[in-house]
């Protein structure tokens, strides 16, 4: 679990842990220099419970999440890794099922799940689509090569519903072209190597709010163009070669996107933006 100023999320996120029906786990908290009471909050539950631990980066600096993700990676103790983001949180059965789901297929390297997405309705309902197409994808199988998959689109919804195998994880280039689309790069990495699975069930619930990073259409935007920056330069770094949709083998000229979003967004904001693009969070 990375953190980075969401006190008023993080405690439902770590409580959501410490209910799971399987007991034997550890939970990372990589707190990313906040500056609320985050880390006040986390020392309290380390306190009451052996099993969470709180890592930092040197002098609480803010580090980005990559940086904070390798970090707890670095630490784990498990041969499988789950992702928490603090402002969401799981069901209590989210361990168990992931766990019944890797004694029926030892050699998948990556599982996730369906998703239960609340808070801001007007950001959900652009949700509907994607996971329609999702659950399509998954209709008659539950572990596959998605290889392909990825040169059409992200098909991981968010860090928050993701167990892989650490080893998986760790032989990857974390290097990423292209910060915002970080889950994008390393899930298609693993991708190259080991089949994924699906759980379709709705074992995470992914927190939409006015922080989010797809809070508002702009953002939205913002992120299918960084998306566009970054496809061309991900596939430079796999030894198979991807299949690619019609709709990212023309995005080498999407340039003409940014003109939209300058028009309709970016008026009095062009610096930030561009400056934007390329930051973490």
């Amino acid at each position: 679990m990375t953190s980075y100023n969401y006190e008023s999320f993080i405690a439902q996120a770590i409580e959501s842990v410490i209910a799971q029906t399987v007991q034997e786990w550890e939970l990372i908290i990589i707190d990313d220099g906040s500056k609320d009471k985050s880390l006040e909050i986390i020392n309290d539950y380390c306190l009451k419970d052996e099993r969470i631990k709180l890592f930092t980066h040197p002098n609480n600096k803010n580090r980005g999440l990559k940086n904070s993700i390798l970090l707890g990676i670095q630490n784990a103790k498990y041969d499988w890794i789950a992702f928490l983001e603090s402002d969401d949180y799981w069901e209590h059965n989210y361990l168990e099922e992931k766990l019944k789901f890797i004694e029926k297929y030892p050699d998948c390297g990556l599982i996730y799940n369906n998703i239960n997405c609340f808070g801001n309705e007007k950001i959900i309902q652009n949700t509907t689509t994607y996971f329609e197409d999702l659950c399509y994808l998954w209709k008659n199988t539950e572990i596959k090569d998605v290889f392909d998959e990825f040169g059409q689109r992200n098909i991981v919804p968010t860090f928050s519903c993701v167990m892989c195998k650490k080893e998986a994880v760790l032989n990857i280039n974390f290097e990423t072209p292209c910060n915002p689309v970080l889950d994008y790069w390393i899930w298609w990495q693993i991708a190259e190597k080991y089949q994924f699975g699906f759980i379709n069930k709705k074992l995470t619930n992914w927190r939409f709010h006015q922080t989010s990073y797809f809070s508002t259409s702009a953002k939205r935007l913002q992120h299918y163009m960084q998306r566009c920056l970054f496809i061309n330069n991900i596939t430079k770094i796999f030894k198979r070669q991807p299949k690619l949709s019609s709709q990212n083998k023309l995005e080498k000229i999407l340039i003409l996107s940014f003109c939209i979003y300058f028009l309709i967004y970016a008026k009095r904001k062009l610096p930030q933006f561009i400056k934007n693009l390329f930051i973490t969070r």
